[in-house]
């Protein structure tokens, strides 16, 4: 029906056809279009009227509904019949009241009806109908039945709050936990429920979740109704109405008291965990600290050896001399890469071993290296053999000083745990390809052997086979583990073959790059035909020389003792085949190598007293060498033999090569630029040396004596390279560094800085290139390192005074050589310092100095030793007295730096107890006591008066001159 609406008069509502509706008319329209269930009585509740909205509700025709008068109350649901009945018995009495019920239908459904029912009154007053109007809520209901059965069903309580914070509606849960039914909880707040504290965090939570909108997640305390306060995880939210406005605050909760008191034992052992690492922290630090400090104090005498082995090796020692002479320079080489190893122990322990690549020479490296353990295994009656398959390049890129570290370890403890026999190293070639080669390498020993039950555990760090095997042969069983990381490193295993009573083999494998093309090996062309006689008991070491020269191209015999030589030198003199070299080994049964070459000499046939000899020995004994020299024997060599030098030895031997008109590769002269060098050094010893070794290459030297000098001598002139020393007063050369690298970055230049210091851990030089150094290099100084590095530092443009290069000669075993004449390093001015040392008197004074050291630092220049003397009396002195102010004013910094510029000024003149009081004093200083830093400087400033003393008497001497 289309009906049109006035507002202002309803009797002007018409039909379609222009009809006025009536009024009742109008009425009872709008009633049956409306969708809620409208009825009216009587008074006495005869039904007067109710629209059709009413078959939906009860499920019947509304002609039925209106012939069974008793039918609006049967259909109501037996639970809610009583109190809808009470409900409206009371109406007279209330006028108006709202229920809701269920009405069951005939079908059995069931649906919720909210009823709104009225006493209409007449004019007078007076009660004339009762009228209601009904509403289907089942929707409404059955979303409640489903919050309802979420809510309670939740295993965490739930609250909801109006928005003056009372309490609304709560599951059952949260009813149980507050101990009381909900209808005693409905229309209390925090403050009625919860103690003060408590009641004010919530309603400011509240709050907060009404400001915002927004969920607030947290664990908050709670009180149970018994007063046990546990800890609750809470969800607060906002909750809106149909208008999409906040009406409330629902909190959603559950106990998490077992959970937080975990997380507190958590969080307190990770306290103690922190503080256990900060102390393990510390502990490693003190650990590094120490190292670094045994580093400077280890390098110093270590510096003593090789400068002394070079002082000998560039005068003119004979060959034998000068092989020993090499073998003590490549062991303290092998010393100081142990050294630096020990260094590195926290990155083995943290699998974080660096290797470097680089070019080197396969067999000369495990040649080198076996002879380096010589000694050892000649000492015990051992022979030791090396084998390098002749297929395998013998130029590679790897690591050739971890390659050796691994050789030295396996070997070291096969010498150690062998008592007779031989031990043999041997290399074959696994796998290779045109860049890369996998090598297999050998250990083989007749030693004890390793039961199968104890072979893995020597791989563990300090694992030895077993306890009695430390006891017996010592050692840390620190070796194995080291090496199985290196192996690692190289692409390789590592595992062991061995039989107890028979021996063990080790065998490792490594990947390394091949040079290409592979370098052109030295001409052995000339030797093409030669014969030579091999004569050596041990079968292995026959086969290897064997191979070895047959590569070269000799003719090549071999026989196994003696006698056997004997007969086969005078059957080829004999048959006008003499033999011009026989290689022979010392130590042979019934006749040794010294018997078959004296029996040589005593030849009246020239064919065979003319033959030259090699002798090769496992075990080099005194008076070999006065021995061989008698015996007219070219070359005495120990085994196994380096290939190189065996075979330069055969090519001079046998008369093919003229070693005085050819210089070895490496042995030209080097030239360097001369530079203007700007030195930051506080230590006045250490200033003068380094000043020395500078001048003397004629470079020109500006010094600076703190970070803070250095970086106002860059601002008034430019150089080519800055040396500068990390720890020094003032401003140190790493801040030092950084400050110059900020004023350079304006500038738009750079001036190479290269890093000076006694401090050698690993991860300083990373310190130092951080903060924006160039290069690094560890004291004691290696000359030539350091004349390299600043080679390579600079770039072609220098700022030098003079642009001529400066050649420094080389240390070559040939240089200035002389075979008849030998002479003594430092021999010259020091008839002086002979004399003095020879007093008795003297050289109790002197004992205070370690004299070959202070020599070895000055390069054999005892005037410049005097002249350190003198300035070291003064350093020292100001030092002690600058330590002592710094005691009494507690100034640990300047304690620690005193200590330490004592001990680097008292290393070059080795003085070792000086050393080592400096270096507890150093160690001591930020956590011992007054009382006994009080007693650590005196027990250091007695060293040092003793050293002063000495001093004194050296300065002395040169007065007296």
């Amino acid at each position: 029906m289309d009906i049109r609406t006035s507002y202002m008069d309803l009797g002007s509502l018409h039909t379609a056809k222009d009809q006025p509706f009536t009024r009742d008319q109008l009425v009872r329209t709008l009633i049956n279009a409306a969708r809620h269930l409208v009825w009216c009585t009587s008074m006495d509740g005869k039904l007067l009227y109710v629209n059709r909205v009413a078959e939906r509700v009860y499920g019947r025709p509304l002609k039925e509904l209106t012939a069974d008068p008793d039918y609006w109350l049967d259909a109501i649901h037996p639970d809610d019949r009583e109190n809808v009945v009470a409900n409206l018995d009371n109406l007279l009495e209330k006028k108006h009241i709202e229920q809701d019920y269920r009405i069951v239908r005939p079908n059995g459904s069931v649906i919720w009806l909210h009823d709104r029912v009225s006493v209409v009154h007449d004019a007078n007053r007076k009660p004339k109908f009762v009228g209601g109007i009904g509403t289907d809520i089942s929707a409404i209901r059955e979303s409640e039945a489903l919050y309802s059965s979420l809510v309670e069903c939740m295993p965490m309580q739930v609250v909801r709050k109006d928005m003056k914070g009372k309490v609304v509606f709560g599951n059952e849960l949260y009813c149980q936990s507050m101990g009381k039914p909900l209808e005693e909880l409905v229309g209390k707040t925090d403050f009625d429920l919860f103690p003060k504290d408590l009641a004010k965090k919530y309603r400011q939570d509240d709050r907060r979740v009404v400001k915002t909108g927004k969920v607030v997640n947290h664990v908050e305390a709670h009180e149970k109704a018994n007063g046990e306060r546990v800890y609750m995880e809470t969800f607060k939210g906002p909750v809106y109405d149909a208008a999409g406005n906040i009406s409330g605050i629902q909190i959603m909760f559950w106990d998490v008291t077992q959970r937080h008191q975990a997380e507190q034992e958590v969080l307190a052992a990770k306290e103690v965990a922190e503080a256990a690492k900060e102390m393990a922290e510390q502990a490693n630090q003190a650990k590094s600290e120490f190292l670094a400090n045994m580093s400077h104090e280890i390098r110093t005498p270590m510096n003593g050896i090789i400068g002394m082995t070079e002082l000998l090796l560039h005068t003119t020692p004979t060959s034998e001399q000068r092989d020993y002479l090499n073998m003590v320079k490549q062991s303290a080489d092998s010393l100081l890469r142990l050294l630096n190893d020990i260094l590195d122990f926290s990155k083995i322990e943290a699998g974080k071993l660096d290797l470097e690549h680089h070019p080197f020479s396969l067999r000369d490296c495990i040649g080198q290296t076996i002879q380096t353990l010589g000694c050892r295994a000649g000492g015990k009656g051992l022979e030791m053999l090396c084998h390098v398959a002749p297929e395998i390049p013998d130029m590679l890129v790897g690591d050739a000083g971890r390659l050796g570290q691994i050789v030295v370890n396996l070997v070291g403890n096969a010498i150690k745990f062998t008592e007779q026999g031989e031990i043999e190293v041997d290399v074959n070639l696994e796998s290779g390809s045109e860049d890369s080669v996998d090598l297999q390498i050998s250990v083989r020993d007749t030693g004890i052997g390793i039961p199968p039950d104890r072979q893995q555990a020597v791989f563990e760090s300090f694992q030895q086979a077993d306890a009695s095997t430390n006891r017996r042969f010592g050692g840390t069983g620190l070796g194995l583990t080291i090496s199985t990381q290196l192996v690692e490193l190289m692409d390789g295993r590592i595992w062991l073959e061995s039989e107890v009573g028979t021996g063990t083999t080790f065998h490792f494998t490594a990947r390394f790059g091949v040079v290409d093309p592979q370098p052109t090996p030295v001409d052995a062309e000339a030797l093409h035909g030669v014969p030579v006689l091999v004569v050596d008991d041990n079968a292995t070491s026959r086969s290897i020389l064997d191979e070895m020269l047959r590569q070269w191209g000799l003719a090549v015999t071999v026989v196994a003792d003696g006698e056997q030589a004997i007969a086969e030198l005078q059957r080829a003199a004999a048959d006008g085949q003499a033999y011009p070299l026989a290689i022979l080994d010392s130590v042979m049964r019934p006749m040794d190598g010294f018997a078959v070459a004296a029996r040589l000499r005593q030849e009246q046939d020239a064919a065979l007293s003319d033959c030259q000899i090699i002798m090769l020995s496992s075990a080099v004994k005194a008076g070999d060498v006065e021995q061989c020299r008698q015996l007219g024997v070219a070359r005495y060599m120990q085994k196994p033999a380096v290939h190189s030098d065996l075979l330069k030895t055969i090519l001079k031997t046998t008369g093919h090569c003229d070693p005085s008109q050819a210089s070895p590769k490496g042995n030209a002269a080097k030239t360097y630029r001369k530079l203007k060098v700007l030195l930051a050094e506080d230590g006045e010893v250490n200033r003068k040396v380094a000043v020395g070794l500078l001048s003397h290459q004629g470079h020109e030297v500006v010094v600076a004596e703190d970070g803070v000098e250095a970086v106002a001598a860059l601002d008034e002139q430019r150089f080519d390279i800055v040396l500068m020393d990390v720890q020094m007063p003032n401003m140190d050369g790493i801040e030092a560094t950084r400050l110059i690298r900020e004023k350079e970055h304006e500038l738009d230049r750079h001036t190479p800085i290269v890093a000076m210091t006694a401090g050698a851990m690993k991860g300083d030089e990373e310190h130092c290139l951080e903060a924006g150094m160039d290069g690094y290099i560890a004291k004691p100084i290696d000359p030539e390192k350091l004349y390299d590095l600043m080679d390579r530092c600079v770039s072609d443009e220098t700022i030098g005074s003079s642009s001529d290069p400066v050649s420094v000669a080389p240390e070559d075993a040939n240089a200035n050589a002389s075979p008849d004449v030998e002479r003594d390093p430092g021999k010259g001015d020091d008839s002086e310092l002979t004399e003095l040392m020879n007093d008795p008197a003297a050289a109790k004074t002197l004992s205070a100095i370690d004299m070959k050291t202070a020599r070895e630092r000055c390069r054999g220049n005892d005037s410049h030793l005097r002249i350190l003397a003198e300035t070291l009396i003064g350093e020292a002195t100001g030092l002690m007295k600058s330590m002592r102010e710094a005691v009494d004013s507690q100034d640990v910094q300047s304690i620690r730096r005193g200590a330490h510029s004592l001990k680097g000024a008292a290393s070059v003149f080795g003085a070792s107890d000086v050393l080592e009081a400096a270096l507890h004093l150093e160690t001591i200083a930020e956590s011992a006591d007054l009382a006994d830093l009080n007693a650590q400087v005196d027990k250091l400033d007695e060293e040092v008066g003793r050293l002063v003393a000495a001093l004194i008497l050296l300065s002395k001497q040169d007065a007296e001159c």
